[in-house]
């Protein structure tokens, strides 16, 4: 009798298996599973809805190019984390040496992607404030941040998909949560 692991084992190798073959079922539930995660981390990371939009689609188009050379051990939402991450910093890069305008407004729903309320009052010095912070994260503790707070994924799963150890994603972790809260005292009540 197969464990319950073994059986979930099996179904992802399969599932891996179709993949390569370009199982038009398989890539149908492949896109339609990933690409609100992909969309998430690329939306957090660059603040412009269009903008990510293009990178889930380039994440996919890439993923897909390279598929015929999966092995049945990729975890595939670990591997599309990682060519979204390259697409987040490649793009970061450009944008920064051709000197980005959107500065304050760059992160519009910023609320909605940090899981908070806030009275409506609040809601565009928030915005402002979140904006900031985020401009002045390294690409490396705002992807950091976006993975754990955004897409809720584990400090052992970042460092896979970043390839770094896991104390360094602790570290990266703490220090943007370090900036980030220093940044937002004045709207939580205490001096900056």
């Amino acid at each position: 009798m197969r464990s319950r692991g073994g059986s979930n084992e099996l179904a992802r190798k399969n599932f891996v298996s179709q993949l390569r073959e370009r199982n038009e079922e398989a890539v149908a539930h492949w896109v339609a599973v990933y690409q609100k995660k992909i969309f998430r981390l690329a939306y957090a990371f660059c603040g412009d809805r269009e903008e990510a939009l293009d990178i889930v689609q380039e994440t996919f188009m890439r993923a897909y190019e390279k598929m015929g050379y999966l092995k049945e051990e990729t975890n595939i939402e670990h591997w599309l984390y990682q060519i979204a991450r390259h697409l987040c910093i490649d793009r970061y890069r450009r944008q920064k040496s051709q000197k980005r305008g959107a500065g304050i407004n760059h992160y519009p729903d910023a609320l909605t992607l940090i899981k908070q309320e806030w009275p409506m009052e609040k809601n565009s010095e928030l915005r402002q404030l979140i904006g900031e912070a985020m401009e002045q994260l390294s690409p490396r503790q705002k992807l950091v941040f976006i993975l754990k707070q955004i897409n809720e994924l584990k400090f052992d799963e970042i460092a896979q998909v970043l390839g770094i150890a896991p104390g360094t994603v602790k570290s990266l972790h703490f220090k943007a949560l370090r900036h980030l809260r220093h940044h937002l005292q004045p709207l939580l009540g205490g001096e900056k």
